[in-house]
C-alpha cells in the first residue's frame, strides 16, 4: 500500500514537471522570444581608455572625417555614372569639385566596389567607416570604436579602396577642402544647441550618456543614424549620430524673411535630435511592459505605417515617439510660432514617410505632456502615451 502510494505520487510528479516544462516551452517559444526580438538597444561593447573617458567626459565633438567622406565620395561617383535615384547630395558646388577632382578615377574598381555594397546593404553600412583614419594611403583604425571587423562583415576589399586613395590623391582633395569642412562644422555648432537638447532629454529621462560625437558629411542628404557605444565595466557610453550638414537654403529663407532666425535653428536641429533621442526612448520602449503593450497595440502596422521599412511594432512605435519627443522640445524651447511651424513639418514629413497617424499622435503626447504631474518625466509618461496610442488604433 505504501510502495503504491509512492508510485503515485512519483507518476504525479513526473506529470507536474512535464506540464511545467511544456507551459514554459510555450511560453517561451511564442511569448518571451518575440517579446525578446523586439529590443531597439543596439550597443557596442568598448574597453575606452581612463585617458579617452576623461578627456571625452560630458563632451560635444563634431567632425567630417576623413574615411567616412571618402566613402561617401565614392558612393556618390557610383550614384552620378548608374544614374540612380538621388540618396546623397550632389546638388552643391562641394559636389561639383569633388566631381570634377575625381571624374579620371570614376571608372575605378572602388566605385562599382561601394556601389554594391550600397545597393545590397543601404548607406548606413558606410557609417561605421568613421572609426578610421587614413595614413600614407592605408585605412587605419583610430583605436577607439570597434572596426576591426567592418571589411569582413560587409565583405569590401581593403585594398581596393586603399588603391584609389592613392591613385586619385584622395588626401590632398581632403586638404584642399578642409576650411569648407570647418565652415560646415562652424555652421552646425552656431545653429544646432546639441548641449541644450542632451540637458533636456537627460532632465526627461533616467539616461544619461557622457560623450556625443556628430559625425557629418555634405553629401548625406535624407540618410542619418546613431550608433551606441558602451564601456565594458562601468556606465560610460558615447553616442555617435551620422547626419547632413545644415541645409543652407534654411538660412537663405530667413534672409527673405520666410521664416525667422529662431526657426532656423530649429529646423536645423531637427534630424540630429531625431537620431539621439532614440539612446534615450529606445530603453525606456525596451522595459518589458512597455514591449508587451507596443505588441498588441501596433500590431496592425498598416494603421501605423504604409511606408517601407520599420518592419515591428517596437520600431514603428520608437519613430514616432522620437519625432514626437522633437515637438515636445521645441514646445519647451521655442516661441509658439515656431513650435507650430515645426509641428506643422514634423506632421508632413512623417506623413510623407507612411507614418500616418503622426498627427494625432503628436497631439495626443502634447497634451498628456502639458497635463503631467509636477515631477513627471517623459520616461514616466510611457504608460499615458501608449494608452492614448490604444485609442488612435
Amino acid at each position: 500500500m505504501h510502495i503504491s502510494r509512492i508510485r503515485r505520487r512519483v507518476r504525479l510528479l513526473i506529470i507536474i514537471v512535464v506540464i511545467v516544462a511544456l507551459i514554459t516551452f510555450i511560453v517561451s517559444r511564442f511569448f518571451i522570444q518575440p517579446l525578446n526580438r523586439m529590443i531597439t538597444t543596439n550597443y557596442n561593447l568598448v574597453s575606452f581608455t581612463d585617458s579617452y573617458m576623461e578627456k571625452h567626459n560630458q563632451s560635444i565633438a563634431v567632425e567630417v572625417p576623413q574615411a567616412f567622406e571618402l566613402f561617401h565620395i565614392l558612393a556618390a561617383l557610383a550614384e552620378e555614372s548608374s544614374q540612380q535615384t538621388q540618396m546623397l547630395n550632389r546638388s552643391t558646388a562641394y559636389w561639383q569639385e569633388a566631381a570634377d577632382f575625381f571624374a579620371p578615377y570614376s571608372d575605378h574598381p572602388a566605385v562599382a566596389h561601394v556601389h554594391r555594397l550600397v545597393q545590397s546593404r543601404s548607406l548606413e553600412a558606410l557609417g561605421r567607416t568613421f572609426g578610421f583614419q587614413i595614413e600614407n594611403s592605408q585605412l587605419k583604425e583610430r583605436g577607439v570604436h570597434p572596426v576591426s571587423d567592418y571589411f569582413e562583415t560587409y565583405a569590401i576589399d581593403r585594398h581596393l579602396i586603399e588603391d584609389f586613395i592613392a591613385v586619385s590623391d584622395f588626401k590632398s582633395f581632403f586638404g584642399l577642402m578642409e576650411n569648407y569642412y570647418a565652415y560646415e562644422m562652424d555652421i552646425y555648432t552656431d545653429l544646432v544647441p546639441l548641449a541644450h537638447m542632451r540637458t533636456w532629454l537627460e532632465s526627461h529621462f533616467s539616461i544619461s550618456h557622457q560623450s556625443y560625437r556628430v559625425v557629418l558629411s555634405p553629401l548625406l542628404l535624407g540618410t542619418q543614424y546613431t550608433y551606441l557605444f558602451r564601456e565594458t565595466e562601468g556606465d560610460w557610453s558615447e553616442i555617435v549620430m551620422c547626419v547632413p550638414t545644415v541645409n543652407h537654403r534654411y538660412r537663405e529663407l530667413s534672409q527673405q524673411g520666410v521664416i525667422s532666425e529662431e526657426q532656423v535653428h530649429a529646423f536645423a536641429s531637427l534630424l540630429v535630435f531625431t537620431e539621439i533621442d532614440h539612446n534615450y526612448v529606445n530603453p525606456v520602449t525596451d522595459k518589458f511592459l512597455n514591449r508587451l503593450r507596443i505588441s498588441r497595440i501596433f500590431a496592425n502596422r498598416s494603421a501605423w505605417h504604409t511606408g517601407r521599412g520599420y518592419n515591428g511594432a517596437a520600431l514603428i512605435f520608437n519613430e514616432y515617439m522620437t519625432w514626437g519627443l522633437y515637438g515636445l522640445y521645441c514646445h519647451d524651447t521655442y516661441a509658439e510660432e515656431t513650435r507650430d511651424a515645426v509641428i506643422r513639418t514634423l506632421n508632413d514629413t512623417m506623413h510623407r514617410r507612411g507614418f500616418i497617424r503622426f498627427a494625432e499622435f503628436m497631439e495626443g503626447i502634447l497634451d498628456i505632456y502639458d497635463k503631467r504631474p509636477v515631477g513627471k518625466r517623459i520616461e514616466d509618461l510611457y504608460g499615458s502615451i501608449l494608452s492614448m496610442a490604444a485609442k488612435l488604433e
